[in-house]
C-alpha cells in the first residue's frame, strides 16, 4: 500500500490506529495477532490521553486569553 498517511494531529493518529486495529482483528486468531491487538490498544489509550490533555490545555489557554502563547503546538 502506497497511500499517503497524514499523522499531523492526535485525530490522524487515532484514525490510523483504528484502521490498523480493524485490519488486525480481521486476521486469523493467533498469539501474534493477540500481541498486535494488545499493543495497538495500548498505543490507542496513550493517543486518547494525549488528545484529552491537548483539549484541556486549549480550554485553559482560551480561558486565560493565551491561545497564541509561545510553546503552543500548531494544530
Amino acid at each position: 500500500m502506497n497511500a499517503l498517511v497524514s499523522l499531523r494531529s492526535v485525530g490522524d493518529v487515532q484514525a490510523q490506529l483504528e484502521s490498523a486495529l480493524a485490519d488486525t482483528l480481521g486476521q486469523e486468531n493467533s498469539a501474534a495477532r493477540t500481541q498486535a491487538v494488545v499493543r495497538l490498544l495500548q498505543v490507542a489509550l496513550k493517543a486518547l490521553e494525549v488528545g484529552d490533555l491537548e483539549n484541556r490545555i486549549a480550554i485553559l489557554e482560551a480561558q486565560l486569553g493565551n491561545a497564541d502563547a509561545p510553546g503552543r503546538l500548531a494544530a
